[in-house]
């Protein structure tokens, strides 16, 4: 799965659309029910621009 996520990340046009620092806030944020105390937690350092490897399946 982190392979073709980093594929669809790829794809140009993309990445200008995504923003982790926002979702991370709002997904944490807006579940109390699973994060009462609000806490964001910093996570890994991901580099989605890495090779993903996917060509491998492509014969």
């Amino acid at each position: 799965m982190f392979n073709y996520t980093k594929d669809v990340y790829q794809i140009p046009g993309i990445s200008s659309t995504v923003n982790m620092e926002h979702i991370k806030k709002h997904y944490y944020g807006s579940h109390p029910f699973i994060n009462p105390s609000g806490v964001v937690p910093i996570g890994s350092n991901i580099d989605y621009s890495a090779p993903h490897d996917r060509d491998r399946f492509h014969n």
